[in-house]
């Protein structure tokens, strides 16, 4: 219990340092290499880094929504419904969030047509040679974690 309890708690930040640690050494290489070395070995891994950076950066953006949901971090602009009662007050955002939902289920289920169409095409990446059905999951992975909280603050409201 205590486990799920600290991962609960630091998931996604341990996943966010490890991606933008990630980023920051890919990116690093790449343009280390490109300046300075003229081998042909290390040029091509290079490539691979520079595609690694933008995998790792993908899914950067994808953790950081699903940490900024997780601590109610969202920009919201809310001056313009303070002169909404106090009965009424607590449900002022419930439109918002459900369109917000109702986007987020969107993108999952385009991001699952997606990953159907590329089992049926398949076609690698150009410099890790992944085969893109394998990467496409991202997309409904990524914005799934998103809507636990969101549909569990529409609901509590």
């Amino acid at each position: 219990m205590r486990i799920l309890k600290w991962l609960d708690a630091w998931f996604e930040q341990a996943i966010l340092v490890l991606l933008c640690t990630i980023l920051v050494a890919s990116l690093s290489y790449s343009a280390f290499v490109r300046y300075f070395i003229s081998n042909p070995f290390f040029t091509g891994l290079s490539h691979r880094a520079e595609e690694l950076a933008i995998f790792a950066f993908v899914f950067f953006l994808y953790f950081g929504s699903v940490l900024a949901t997780k601590e109610g971090a969202h920009f919201r602009v809310s001056a313009h419904l303070d002169w909404i009662g106090p009965p009424l007050r607590r449900w002022r955002f419930v439109i918002g969030d459900a369109i917000w939902l109702a986007f987020n289920l969107f993108i999952v289920w385009q991001g699952i047509q997606l990953m159907l169409g590329a089992f049926d095409r398949p076609e690698p990446s150009l410099s890790l040679g992944i085969p893109h059905a394998m990467d496409l999951p991202r997309h409904p992975r990524g914005i799934c974690p998103d809507l636990l909280p969101a549909g569990a603050e529409l609901f509590s409201a």
